[in-house]
């Protein structure tokens, strides 16, 4: 490649690399500088449980409130028929010490009725926390726009469920919001009591929740319920989290908001030198790359100037579709085992560890272009996972097809390149069936029991794609390419792209903007030292079986 345009692409990377870094210390300053939460336990809870336990609600809930609760969580379906039922515990709430907090779903069948009702309630209460839930777009009413305008309460997002009119009341009002950890009623009960403590802990230390509602179980042992919150408590203290009222939480308080100057040099230095990473070795001159720049400069400031968070989760999506692609140029024009000459046992964990510095470039990239506090509590979000987990690979396999002729007949070893073709396509399916956080695809009780078992060994848990398939594929196949380069067939073919299901799976877990980055730093970097041991191990075991098989046939 001619120096003279390299120049202007290493320069984009630095220029882009440094922004991204400063970007990542205002992140971590603020995630450890912000660690606070609060405790909500449900009414209904409370009235259902307290015949169990043998006490009345109010004691009951005077039993919470020494062991760690804050605020009793009111709730009102407006689905309901007839006017919704709001009890009169002011004074009681008032000796407890405990708050109040309100929930109202269905608010698009609020009648003139219905919102006098929550008006007296909110009046009587004056809840800290409020959450509005609407199955569809819906006007706020006038009146209850004016009453958080005046008391100013700390929004709730439930997390799981929409959130699309707390981020409409939220920008027109000016209130602070919170996330919302729930375990939802289907699941109260089927949780041991270790899984039940370790879910709110990592709830509040993975995902920035600012509250948690903790759930009663149907049974008598009160005892070992008030156990588990002083667990969730204890262990939550050691890691340096505290117990606040709402308007501390996490999220009410210290807003984390990024200029837009910064965001539009992100953007445009990110974006084109990602493109011109997809032409490396065929880069243009340095005035096409200088006018690519300026192009990108204006396209995105119009962009943010006519649709400020659209532009900034498209930005995210495309660097999670090119990066990994990127990453594969980088590692095939730069890597030892693409060198040649034949290497040594350790080139493959250098090259990977090598492009795995690369994607987790990409990553915080666009950690840093949705650094703010709308992406950080999920009021929006990174759009296109699925989408983003599977077309760079088929973009990577087209690149390698192209680059080893695309002649199917000219591949070995014979018809066995239809099974590995099959078995590939049902293997990537399954990976995207079973990624998000809610799908049909249930994990098996020994999966669950090993995640459990890392959860409790490792201070973050490092995802299955990258440690258990994506690093060892990729190890092995650096391995063959170096020393069977002439003998391209659909093997190494299948081994190159899962070992790029993990790369992109490094880019994917810095798009869940809403962990804190250094939790998705250790992530990465337990699934880089998991993938490093059982890729040593696989490897061992291929070399040990190469030596025999030679030995055996000589």
């Amino acid at each position: 490649m001619n120096n003279s345009r390299k120049a202007v692409l290493i320069a984009l990377i630095v220029f882009t690399l440094v922004l991204t870094f400063y970007q990542v210390s205002r992140r971590i300053n603020w995630d450890r500088q912000n660690k606070n939460y609060t405790v909500l336990v449900r009414y209904g809870d409370v009235t259902r449980t307290s015949p169990l336990f043998g006490s009345d609600p109010d004691v009951l809930a005077g039993e919470l409130d020494t062991h760690g609760v804050d605020y009793v969580l009111f709730q009102v379906d407006l689905a309901g028929k007839g006017e919704p039922l709001l009890p009169d515990l002011s004074s009681t709430l008032s000796e407890l010490g405990l708050g109040a907090a309100l929930e109202v779903t269905n608010l698009q069948l609020a009648d003139q009725q219905d919102v006098q009702a929550l008006l007296d309630f909110l009046n009587s209460y004056s809840p800290q926390l409020l959450t509005l839930r609407s199955l569809q777009k819906t006007q706020l009413p006038a009146e209850l726009e004016e009453w958080i305008r005046q008391n100013d309460p700390v929004l709730g997002t439930v997390e799981f469920r929409d959130d699309s009119l707390v981020q409409e009341v939220a920008t027109m009002t000016g209130s602070s919001y919170v996330r919302v950890h729930r375990v939802f009623d289907k699941e109260v009960g089927t949780l041991s009591e270790e899984e039940s403590v370790a879910r709110y802990v990592r709830a509040v230390k993975e995902r920035n929740i600012g509250a948690i509602e903790f759930r009663l179980p149907m049974n008598k042992d009160l005892e070992n319920t008030l156990g588990q919150l002083d667990e969730i408590r204890s262990r939550l203290g050691e890691q340096g989290f505290q117990d606040v009222g709402i308007e501390n939480a996490k999220g009410a308080v210290g807003q984390l908001e990024t200029p837009k100057w910064l965001i539009t040099l992100l953007i445009t230095g990110s974006l084109t030198a990602t493109l011109l990473l997809l032409f490396l070795g065929h880069l243009p001159n340095r005035l096409i790359q200088l006018l690519l720049f300026a192009i990108a400069v204006v396209l995105t400031l119009i962009g943010l100037w006519l649709f400020p968070v659209f532009t900034r989760q498209t930005a995210g999506f495309l660097l999670a579709l090119g990066g990994p692609v990127a990453a594969y140029r980088l590692l095939t024009t730069y890597g030892l085992s693409f060198q040649d000459r034949e290497t040594t046992l350790l080139s493959p964990f250098v090259d990977l560890l090598f492009v795995s510095a690369v994607s987790t470039a990409f990553g915080l990239a666009i950690s840093a272009i949705l650094t703010d506090g709308i992406f950080i509590l999920k009021l929006e979000q990174f759009r296109g996972v699925k989408v983003s987990l599977f077309l760079p690979l088929l973009f990577i396999g087209l690149i390698y097809l192209f680059q080893a002729g695309t002649n199917l007949k000219n591949w070995g070893p014979g018809g066995f390149k239809w099974l590995i073709i099959v078995g590939f396509g049902a293997l990537v399916v399954f990976l995207l069936l079973r990624s998000g956080n809610f799908t049909f695809l249930e994990s098996s009780e020994l999966e669950d029991a090993f995640r459990r078992w890392l959860e409790r060994n490792l201070s973050v848990r490092p995802r299955f794609k990258e440690f258990a398939l994506g690093h060892p594929a990729a190890i092995l196949w650096l391995y063959l390419v170096n020393r069977y380069r002439s003998k391209f067939n659909s093997f190494q073919v299948g081994l190159a792209l899962l070992g790029f299901i993990g790369q992109i799976s490094v880019i994917n877990t810095f798009a869940h903007i809403h962990s804190p980055l250094i939790i998705s730093l250790m992530r990465t970097g337990n699934g880089l030292a998991g993938g490093f041991v059982l890729g040593g191990t696989l490897l061992l075991v291929f070399f040990g079986g190469e030596r025999l098989w030679t030995i055996l046939n000589r």
